[in-house]
């Protein structure tokens, strides 16, 4: 279920969940295969979604600026 996307993000570094949202938009940008782990993430507004959830809101943020401003 949706719980499983539940992070307790003061225990996941800030730099981890950046990583991981890079893998996820890559995913997204390039079209590739549908970034697959419990659940698949077809476009921003999705991960946009998890803001707080399973991504830090700062990385969350930091990645819509670049995104947008391309």
């Amino acid at each position: 279920g949706s719980d499983t996307l539940d992070k307790d993000l003061a225990e996941v570094p800030l730099g981890s969940s950046i990583m991981a949202l890079a893998q996820v938009y890559d995913k997204i940008a390039t079209r590739s295969a549908p970034f697959q782990g419990r659940e698949e993430f077809r476009s921003m507004l999705q991960v946009q979604q998890l803001s707080g959830r399973t991504f830090h809101p700062e990385a969350i943020e930091a990645l819509m600026l670049v995104v947008t401003s391309t």
